[in-house]
């Protein structure tokens, strides 16, 4: 990150933590939830007695925040709950609402390039329906083409992971009927000079011990294709790993090799290679912060 995102990303978290964090009588709270004391400081039990209200906050208004800042250092146009909405085929849309219905009862697996071409050749007569799909992060100028993100718990529901993906299938086929090759990848030549490029992949490859596992290196690869890219994109990954991942609901309606991107992999791509690395630095700055000012008040 540039200084001034790193300024601007740790003054998001501080911000957010102060005004999140209510002031309780602590010994209230320890007489309250006295177990809570084995595991917890002080400013722990406060987290605890909140955690319900603060994880609506922080996927509310903390991390598409934090992901417009780190954005913005690279793209010019990075909008939050961005409306994108058109005409699409009639029978297209029955489509797309008929892989989804078959999915949720198991009748098929997830393959998104299978999915998306049964969409495109079911376009049959000349009656169309209006779709309207929403982005939690949407970024038009990303490379080679716009950028979709539905950012999601990383254990969403069904009705969760289904809706996301009836979004993408919807978002991904409007833009095709509006650009034909908007969802064909090839080698992003334009957007950088051969050294640039190899300047990138080099940089990639120096830290890929980084990555979880190598889908994840591949993953950012990818992000230097043209095409239009859609995912469900979870903000952390509590399985760390994506090999590891195995939420049920997700695996049954997800290709998760192309619609989904787990915590690091969504930082790192709309950043850089060291982006989650990085905020995670922040954050424990920022909660090294907390908890001495709070020590210094109570002195």
């Amino acid at each position: 990150m540039q200084r001034d995102t790193r300024k601007a990303v740790h003054e998001l978290l501080k911000t957010f933590a102060q005004r999140s964090l209510k002031n309780y009588d602590i010994e209230s709270l320890k007489r309250a939830y006295p177990f809570h004391r084995l595991f917890f400081d002080e400013l722990g039990l406060i987290a605890a007695k909140q955690e319900r209200s603060l994880v609506t906050k922080m996927g509310q208004t903390l991390y598409p925040g934090l992901a417009r800042l780190i954005a913005s250092e690279k793209y010019a146009d990075v909008v939050l709950e961005k409306v994108i909405e058109g005409d699409l085929n009639a029978a297209m849309v029955s489509k797309i609402d008929e892989i989804v219905r078959d999915l949720r009862a198991r009748q098929r697996r997830p393959n998104h390039a299978q999915e998306m071409a049964q969409v495109l050749s079911s376009a049959s007569g000349t009656a169309k329906r209006h779709v309207r799909v929403i982005a939690d992060v949407f970024i038009s100028d990303f490379g080679g083409g716009p950028f979709f993100a539905e950012l999601k718990t990383p254990q969403p529901n069904l009705d969760i992971c289904a809706e996301s993906k009836s979004k993408i299938l919807t978002f991904k086929a409007l833009l095709r009927e509006q650009n034909p090759n908007s969802d064909k990848p090839k080698p992003n030549r334009s957007s950088a000079n051969p050294r640039e490029s190899s300047r990138i992949f080099f940089s990639i490859r120096a830290n890929s011990r980084r990555f979880a596992d190598e889908k994840s290196l591949l993953f950012v690869q990818r992000f230097h294709w043209i095409g239009t890219k859609a995912y469900l994109a979870f903000y952390y990954n509590p399985f760390i790993t994506r090999s590891a991942y195995s939420h049920s609901f997700t695996k049954q309606i997800m290709d998760m090799e192309t619609e989904v991107l787990m915590g690091e992999e969504f930082w790192n791509g709309i950043g850089d290679t060291r982006t989650f690395s990085e905020l995670l630095e922040i954050i424990e700055e920022v909660g090294n912060e907390i908890r001495k000012e709070k020590d210094s008040r109570r002195m």
